[in-house]
């Protein structure tokens, strides 16, 4: 091939079984790079600028995917939504004389299940957010809050590890990760105090196991984990943009629950 263009890049839309797209109207979004054309569980993505090779195009396309993917699984679950990368359309731009040459090249990869408890149903076709992004940091909290949605590990491992994770996107420290991300230093302190100290059955220290989490611990987990994960993503996106402080205050409220006496 002499000149090269990416043209197309074709994605099959997988997910799990707790969300429905099937009456789902038809999705258009312009980008300036690319156009995306989601229809029917699938996703084409039309080239807007000259990419020369498949993996040119993929580095553009997919960072806006990923982050797609992130915000409904934050929203709705893990395997909310999923593009599979499918296949490239390739044509050549100066095609010898006569000729009228486009290269197809196909690809799959499986993907699994997961179990779950209830679905949601869409009208219309999820809008992505403009304002976040995956990194290292990002994707080392959410693979091990995914874990734990999915019932593939504990709690406390999963708050333990996000507040670690935190710590070290901020420096390695508490204080200058909460200052990074902006989050009060409460938040932080909470979230490694209760997943070191607490958790019965789902403590990840067995000094703990002896003190489960209250129902309000445990929603406040839960929360605190989908909340740190999406500001660490919008850090990513800009790190200087001026965004308000993720305080206690942003989350559920920590009751004091009384324990039952025993005669």
């Amino acid at each position: 091939m002499n000149d090269p263009h990416v043209e197309t890049l074709h994605y099959t839309i997988k997910h799990g079984d707790h969300v429905d797209y099937s009456r789902a109207e038809p999705l258009r979004i312009e980008e300036s790079n690319f156009t995306i054309q989601v229809t029917d569980g699938r996703a084409e993505i039309t080239m807007n600028a000259h990419f020369a090779s498949v993996g040119e195009a993929r580095g553009v396309v997919e960072p806006f995917l990923r982050a797609w993917e992130l915000d409904m699984a934050l929203r709705y679950g893990p395997r909310s939504i999923e593009f599979e990368y499918e296949r490239p359309v390739i044509i050549e731009r100066a095609p010898a004389p006569g000729a009228n040459v486009i290269y197809v090249v196909g690809a799959c990869v499986a993907v699994g299940s997961c179990d779950v408890k209830m679905r949601v149903g869409f009208a219309n076709f999820p809008q992505p957010t403009n304002d976040i992004r995956r990194d290292s940091i990002v994707d080392l909290m959410y693979a091990r809050y995914a874990l734990y949605r999915e019932g593939r590990t504990l709690l406390g491992d999963a708050a333990n590890f996000c507040f670690t994770a935190i710590a070290m996107g901020g420096g390695g420290r508490r204080n200058t990760a909460a200052k990074h991300y902006g989050v009060s230093e409460e938040v932080l302190a909470t979230l490694g105090k209760l997943s070191a100290t607490k958790g019965g059955h789902h403590a990840r220290k067995a000094t703990a196991a002896t003190d489960d989490f209250t129902p309000s611990e445990r929603q406040w987990l839960e929360d605190a984990m989908a909340r740190l994960i999406r500001r660490a993503a919008e850090v990513a996106f800009d790190a200087t943009a001026a965004r308000p402080q993720l305080t206690m205050a942003d989350l559920p409220p920590l009751k004091t629950e009384k324990r039952a006496s025993h005669a």
